[in-house]
């Protein structure tokens, strides 16, 4: 079989060559004009894309010893884009055809056109060498530095390895996004003593978007490289390093950032490791930074996934006691959206990270601060109450209200009663989510002598004018269980105000009864009718005959959905009061 492909391939290559001859495309040797055109080119490109030996073989076999300019011409020339073989071969990663090709240049000894060869870039400014560095292909990347091979060809290497791409990105930039620490090893080692100068502005280069190769080390977590460029830095340098390490994108976005994004707790060692004990000012600086959103380190690791406490330690355990005012200022940044670091944590549902903040606060001297921290609402009024009993975070829940002493207790209080910009409480929130836990403890913080404050807590309405109530039962679970809670909440005396709560309409004139009727929950329609006495026989028929503002009573919703036990029970109950039997 591989010898009819082989005799397949030979019989093409003839085919074209006949053809050439026959369009005069190729002329007779003895003529003056050019040999062979384009199409040899396209014919070359594609068997080195493919990684197809035999094919490249014969396309620069094509050529006699006699030819072997016109054959350089043409390699170096390249095709469509600017794009030669020896890109579509490093690109791909065929390295016995970037071996083929560069020999052409040895056999025929044309250095310099070699030269010309590894330095040509396409039309989007890519050599080889960047291309091969981007595949992650160190061997190739091995094959083109060698080809550098003398002395006195060093200059020519340097500015080989330094040139950028049309992104203003070096084969350093490209290695390092695409994590192959051999290849990043072979470009830096291409700079020896003599030329450390030119090392640091390679390793300082930014791109398009002012990322250094750090940048993208660190914001695709490849660890060995980061270290890589990090050591490339002498003892001596130190001021250089610091530099580079608090270099920023066009975000203004440090290594750090992005590190901390991706949670690489080894990656902000390093960049953190940098500071010595002389540098502790820069290290604070370098920590606090903010980026375009005003988003610090802090922020970035608090809003990922895992919310990862050890990188959190890292962060804060820079502060020393003397700089708690600093510490303090640093954990409680907002970004542009007025978002805290405790906000990202509380709505993930980080609880270590939760404690790390809480804790920062350490004397009864930062309480005042501590309390505004914990009550920061962000450019939605949303606090990070809000967030932990909109997801279901308890424990977390149970933190925040911690952070109140019996002499906060007003404040305790104010902090529940903060609505977000639709004037939705925590409350609502677990209400609405099912989160039974969540709303005992909300209910639990008021204390005894706050009946008053914990009745105007359970019947605050939302932009809509829904209650703690609406929200229970306009869940197709329908909570009966928080409901339950929601109702207790009001003492015997204070039946008039429960009453008041359980007739309440939004602003659709919906109320509880409607929705737990036409949901078909039969025990929540039993609990909200069993509310009222014979005392109050004139506003259960009221409350029985509530219509929304499509006219439709309980009565009208309940058989909508066929609900025929409902139904039953709102006939029965309406007939009861009105002949006075409870």
């Amino acid at each position: 079989m591989q010898e009819m492909i082989s005799l397949l391939k030979w019989i093409l290559f003839a085919i074209f060559i006949f053809d050439a001859f026959a369009t005069d495309q190729i002329q007779n040797p003895n003529d003056s004009a050019p040999v062979i055109d384009e199409n040899w080119t396209e014919i070359l490109n594609t068997a080195a894309q493919n990684g197809d030996e035999e094919g490249v073989m014969l396309a620069l076999n094509a050529f006699s010893k006699e030819e072997n300019e016109k054959l350089i011409e043409l390699l170096i020339k390249g095709g469509d884009m600017n794009v030669t073989a020896l890109h579509c071969s490093s690109v791909n990663g065929h390295e016995k055809i970037v071996k083929l090709l560069l020999k052409a240049f040895i056999s025929a000894k044309e250095k310099q056109k070699l030269f010309d060869y590894l330095m040509k870039e396409d039309k989007s400014n890519f050599t080889a060498l960047h291309l091969a560095s981007y595949r992650g292909s160190d061997k190739i990347v091995k094959l083109l530095l060698k080809a550098f091979i003398k002395e006195e060809e060093k200059d020519k290497l340097i500015e080989y390895v330094m040139k950028n791409d049309k992104n203003n990105d070096t084969a350093l930039h490209h290695v390092s996004h695409n994590g192959n620490e051999k290849i990043v090893n072979l470009l830096l080692e291409v700079f020896g003593k003599e030329e450390k100068e030119k090392l640091i502005k390679y390793l300082v280069q930014e791109d398009k978007d002012k990322d250094t190769a750090l940048h993208l080390a660190s914001q695709n977590s490849h660890e060995k490289i980061v270290e890589l460029l990090l050591n490339a830095f002498s003892e001596e340098e130190n001021d250089k390093l610091i530099e580079y390490v608090m270099k920023t994108n066009t975000v203004n976005q440090t290594p750090l950032h992005l590190a901390c994004h991706k949670e690489n707790e080894k990656i902000v060692t390093c960049l953190l490791n940098v500071f010595g004990e002389e540098g502790q000012e820069q290290l604070i600086e370098y920590v606090m930074k903010e980026d375009l959103h005003k988003d610090t380190a802090l922020h970035k690791i608090c809003e990922s996934l895992r919310g990862h406490e050890e990188t959190v330690k890292l962060l804060l355990n820079i502060f020393s006691e003397e700089k708690t005012d600093k510490l303090i200022e640093y954990v409680m940044k907002e970004n542009e959206n007025k978002i805290t670091a405790l906000h990202f944590a509380s709505h993930i549902g980080h609880e270590g990270v939760v404690k790390l903040l809480l804790n920062a606060f350490k004397t009864e001297k930062e309480k005042d601060k501590l309390i505004e921290y914990v009550m920061k609402q962000n450019e939605n009024k949303i606090t990070a109450l809000h967030f932990a009993s909109h997801v279901g975070h308890k424990t977390i829940v149970s933190l925040l209200l911690g952070v109140f002493g019996k002499e906060e207790q007003n404040k305790l209080i104010e902090f529940l009663m903060q609505g977000n910009e639709y004037q939705n409480t925590a409350l609502h929130f677990a209400s609405e989510k099912g989160y039974q836990d969540i709303v005992s403890c909300l209910l639990d913080a008021f204390g005894k002598k706050e009946q008053e404050q914990l009745m105007e807590y359970v019947m605050k309405e939302d932009k809509h004018k829904h209650t703690s109530l609406h929200f229970a039962t306009l869940n197709r679970q329908c909570h009966e269980e928080i409901i339950k809670l929601l109702l207790n909440a009001f003492k015997e005396e204070d039946k008039e105000k429960l009453i008041e709560y359980v007739m309440k309409e939004n602003d659709r004139k919906v109320t509880a009864l409607h929705v737990a009727s036409l949901n078909g929950h039969e025990e929540i329609v039993k609990l909200l009718l069993n509310i009222f006495g014979k005392e109050d026989k004139a506003k259960l028929i009221e409350y029985l005959n509530k219509a929304n503002e499509n006219k439709q009573t309980a009565f009208h919703l309940s058989g909508k959905k066929g609900n025929v036990e409902i139904f039953k029970l709102l006939s029965q109950k309406l007939t009861n009061a009105i002949n006075d039997k409870f």
